[in-house]
């Protein structure tokens, strides 16, 4: 199951991303989270070890999509 504060965490850090969204990379001890939350088999019951801050990666050139800075 998922637990509302890592969803939440993860849908507030992807919209605040907006149109970049398609070009970050989410990287580090939260990935594991997020594969272990919604791409692994909730049956099994190890939970994810690793930190739980979210580190983004970005390619060095990123197209100009938006008047918004990252």
């Amino acid at each position: 199951m998922i637990s509302s504060q890592e969803d939440k965490i993860i849908s507030d850090f992807l919209h605040s991303i907006g149109p970049w969204r398609d070009y970050v990379v989410i990287g580090g001890g939260f990935a594991l989270f997020i594969y272990k939350l919604y791409l692994s088999d909730q049956k099994l019951k190890n939970p994810p070890v690793g930190t739980r801050d979210i580190d983004s990666l970005l390619p060095r050139k990123i197209p100009d999509i938006s008047k918004k800075n990252i």
